[in-house]
């Protein structure tokens, strides 16, 4: 399966990484075609969007501005605005471009769909009768959104409010891997039996068949999914207002906004290696999220990079700062906007020996993926056992704790 794993300010220790940030905010006005039916979601060439928006055709002397590249891109500093209420907002941008490298002209209308839980994903493979075809996507052997827990698309699902999610009409599908623009983002219909075992019917047919020469067996990849752990997306539009779903350029630039729930429920799903060991979210790799954006239908691009980020400012908390002996000591993992408990984040230790008059040694335990490395549990908490032997009166050492941009730190003196 595709491997670009999520946006992360950080680097985490071990198997899971540690995250710095995403977000957005509610809107009201769709202001024309928001990509939610039609798996692409604008139509170029013309006006769209309630006014706002130009299209994306035109000409500039003898070279064309119609939508060819869009990039995704998220700024480092200033990126997660904490709007209250347990509720944080990511800024993004789009830039949207002409095969020569031009901005599209302003008022051009990009739209976006994201989805934050997978209910199931698998490849194209001829083997075993797999196929993408007309509007129908056939996978033989489909799977949970850990890619090897089999599964059929009628008995597939996620828990989500105490319930069991299946797959319904209106659910995306994703080819996130080998496959053209025009045919990454689908939309599964509401018609009868458009749902199967194997099959999946969408609202408009694929451009191309899958496998082909160019994308064979197996390369082909693709997720099925919906919003369901409260992430939404809105654009800013020419007057500067926030519009559901979509966004229009200026100097070929649109400006998006994802917000999300900030809490210790959701508070890093889909970061780095988070998904597939978050016990949140069942089961284990559902709670990943896929952000399309969309111009002129024939431009899509699919990026798995975002996640429900934290805000900068981290700090970690020890029940106690001082020692005498060997001790287990608590510590637990706050960001810096609503101090939200930080899931699934490593945490690195290192051990200085101050002053040794007797011999002493100082040993940590692990949690991790190695001694003294630890990852916080899905509370945000870990335990850090300090095992000290030998010394002498007097002797004295720090065991320092680090993960993002907190360190904390505890004084060990042999009375």
């Amino acid at each position: 399966m595709s491997s670009i794993k999520k946006i992360s300010g950080v680097v985490l220790v071990g198997a899971v990484l540690a995250l710095a940030g995403c977000g957005n905010d509610d809107s009201t006005t769709t202001g024309g075609l928001s990509g939610g039916t039609t798996g692409g979601g604008t139509t170029g060439g013309g006006t769209t969007g309630g006014g706002n928006g130009t299209g994306t055709g035109g000409t500039t002397g003898s070279s064309t501005t119609t939508a060819h590249t869009i990039v995704l891109t998220y700024p480092f500093l200033d990126r997660i605005q904490n709007m209250g209420g347990g509720v944080y907002r990511s800024k993004a941008m789009a830039i949207v471009t002409d095969s020569e490298g031009n901005a599209v002209p302003d008022g051009s209308v990009v739209s976006f769909n994201i989805i934050d839980s997978v209910i199931a994903r698998g490849s194209i493979s001829t083997a075993a009768g797999d196929s993408i075809t007309g509007a129908v996507l056939t996978d033989a052997d489909p799977t949970k959104a850990n890619g090897t827990t089999a599964t059929n698309f009628v008995d597939s699902y996620v828990e989500r409010n105490a319930a069991h999610r299946f797959i319904t009409s209106g659910d995306h599908v994703f080819l996130v891997n080998k496959a053209d623009a025009e045919d990454k983002n689908r939309v599964i219909s509401s018609a009868a039996g458009s749902i199967g075992a194997t099959t999946l019917t969408m609202t408009s047919s694929y451009s191309k068949a899958y496998p082909n020469t160019v994308y064979s067996s197996g390369m082909t990849e693709y997720v099925v999914g919906a919003s369901l752990l409260g992430a939404e997306i809105s654009g800013l539009d020419t007057d500067g207002n926030l519009r559901t779903g979509s966004a229009v350029t200026k100097e070929g630039i649109a400006t998006f906004y994802v917000t999300y729930p900030a809490n210790s429920s959701t508070i890093n799903t889909g970061c780095g290696s988070v998904s597939s060991v978050d016990t949140r979210a069942l089961p284990l790799g559902s709670a990943d999220v896929y952000l399309v954006a969309s111009a002129a239908n024939s431009v899509t691009t699919v990026d798995d990079r975002f996640c429900f980020g934290s805000i900068a400012g981290w700090t970690l908390t020890p029940d106690f700062n001082t020692i005498s002996g060997t001790a287990t000591i608590k510590m637990l993992l706050e960001d810096g906007g609503d101090k939200v408990n930080l899931p699934f984040v490593g945490v690195a230790t290192s051990v200085v020996i101050t002053k040794n008059t007797g011999g002493i040694t100082v040993t940590l335990d692990n949690q991790g993926s190695g001694p003294g490395v630890y990852v916080t549990d899905q509370y945000g908490w870990f335990s850090s056992t300090i095992t000290v032997a030998g010394g002498a009166s007097g002797d004295t050492a720090t065991i320092t704790y680090r993960t993002g941009d907190a360190t904390t730190a505890v004084s060990l003196k042999i009375p």
